[in-house]
Parts: structure tokens; sequence; C-alpha cells
């Protein structure tokens, strides 16, 4: 049944609902790209926030998120994708990044991008 909800709806495991609360209440470190995710594929970066550590690491408009921190991309929803980029701590993340001519993985650690 939950296979069956489309791209933007989905399914929140536990983990995911605490990450989903801490976002209403906290700001949270981040590490500065917009993903759009179509159903049954990896996660894109449309966009990228200037001097973000994202842009530091390299990462482009156009490139594929396969797993983050070991995790596939692929089965998450655009909401859980989302969600797993930001964190209340300025922990590291692993993504792995793909194009079509290469696959690689980096580190990149979430800061605090604007402030209020």
């Amino acid at each position: 049944m939950v296979d069956s909800l489309d791209v933007l709806s989905s399914y929140l495991d536990k983990e995911s609902m605490l990450r989903y609360s801490q976002r209403k209440e906290a700001k949270l470190n981040d590490i500065g790209i917009v993903l759009y995710k179509r159903y049954g594929s990896f996660p894109q970066v449309i966009g990228i926030s200037e001097n973000s550590p994202a842009e530091k690491k390299g990462i482009q408009i156009g490139d594929f998120i396969s797993s983050l921190d070991g995790r596939s991309t692929l089965t998450m929803s655009m909401t859980e994708a989302n969600l797993y980029l930001k964190d209340r701590d300025k922990k590291t993340i692993k993504l792995r990044i793909f194009k079509i001519e290469e696959t690689k993985e980096v580190n990149i650690e979430r800061t605090l991008l604007f402030e209020e």
C-alpha cells in the first residue's frame, strides 16, 4: 500500500518522524542542496546554496545522490531524503554521488546555512 503513494507522499519510520519533529523546533544544520526525486529514481540535485558545504565539495546541479550514509535513496521519498540531509548536530554525512561518467563518495559536514 505504501508503494502506491506518489513521490511527494511517504510513510515516515520512527527515525524520520524524529527528524521531522526536530525540523519544526530548531535551527538545523544542512549541506546546502535542493533535491528533486521522481518516483522510482534517485534524487537529483536541482539547486545548491552559494558557499555551502556541498558547493565547497564540488557537488553540481544534475548530480544524482544514490546513498546517504550508506542507505540507498532509491526507495526513499523526497521527504525522507531531505530530512536525512538536515540535523541539529554538525555531523558529517557521506553521500554517494553519480554522474553519467563517474561515481564518487564525499563526506560533507552539515552547517547552519541561514541565521534568522
